[in-house]
């Protein structure tokens, strides 16, 4: 209750405060009823791949025990990918069939070359795992299981720095600052990750943090947020990093940020453009991916 009450005073207090950005539903053929969220992009932005649950999730509905769905089901998630056409718009979504199974898979990044998909897959009852498929010719690999930043407990993001010798990933392992924490890896020899650190009381909070991405230039980290002040929820925040410390996050605000979840920003290759998932009135079903044009900095 002191949280929610604390939610509000933010809210009031960031209410004239927006962003100069335009909001825009990427519609249809993307987004559907359904829900479509976490849109990666390689930096040739020819083709971009996210994750969907809805009727053409590959296992049906299914049924979980114990849980409030227990009765009618969920849809869980699978991965689809969409290709730029010659109208530079994008084409009806495909599934990614050499990946998807009838558990929960969603991709959580792309490497800037599109070679290298990082996804997460559910492997026990409130656990999850960070696996990489790797693109051969045309099709993509047997997913293999991330070494090093797995654990017992839950990791579902990841992104890397621009010279992928760093990953920054969430997790809601013990010893964090509460819920879920952002931490980062550095890249071993063996090509496995290791020192693995939380990124602090800068970043993380004793709610939820979560959806690392870092700017190409490594500098800004853009994450989302239940506990720093916003308007509710899920929130989009950004840090910069100068003298070898993150910066407090700023709140992106309105019209990225709302009331309901904001999560997933991703920047395109050119910097002009992001795109973001969220569950927004007029949108065409649960989660829809937004793409935003940033007009030019943040005004009062």
């Amino acid at each position: 209750v002191e949280h929610q009450i604390t939610v509000c005073k933010s809210a009031i207090a960031l209410e004239n405060k927006s962003a100069v950005a335009k909001i825009t539903n990427i519609g249809a053929p993307v987004n559907t009823g359904g829900s479509e969220y976490t849109p990666v992009f390689p930096s040739s932005e020819n083709f971009m791949v996210f994750t969907y649950r809805g009727e053409r999730s590959m296992g049906g509905k299914q049924i979980l025990p114990n849980k409030a769905d227990e009765k009618n089901g969920i849809y869980f998630e699978d991965i689809m990918i969409s290709h730029k056409n010659e109208r530079n718009l994008w084409t009806e979504p495909i599934p990614i069939t050499s990946i998807n199974t009838n558990g929960h898979d969603a991709v959580v990044h792309i490497s800037h070359d599109g070679q290298k998909l990082f996804i997460y897959r559910n492997v026990g009852v409130g656990s999850g795992d960070i696996f990489m498929s790797k693109l051969d010719g045309a099709n993509w690999g047997i997913p293999e299981k991330v070494k090093g930043i797995n654990s017992n407990f839950w990791e579902g993001s990841v992104c890397l720095s621009p010279d992928e010798k760093t990953i920054y990933f969430s997790s809601d392992r013990q010893g964090g600052l509460g819920g879920r924490d952002i931490y980062f890896a550095q890249l071993m020899p063996d090509g496995s990750w290791g020192n693995v650190k939380n990124l602090g009381p800068e970043i993380n909070t004793k709610f939820d943090e979560d959806a690392p991405f870092l700017s190409d230039d490594g500098q800004t980290l853009y994450f989302s947020s239940k506990g720093h002040p916003g308007y509710g929820n899920y929130d989009v925040y950004k840090s910069s990093f100068s003298n070898g410390n993150w910066s407090a996050p700023e709140n992106m605000s309105q019209p990225i940020n709302s009331a309901g979840n904001d999560v997933f920003l991703i920047q395109t290759n050119n910097n002009q453009n992001s795109y973001f998932s969220s569950y927004r009135p007029k949108g065409y079903g649960d989660m829809d991916i937004y793409k935003i044009t940033y007009l030019n900095t943040f005004k009062k």
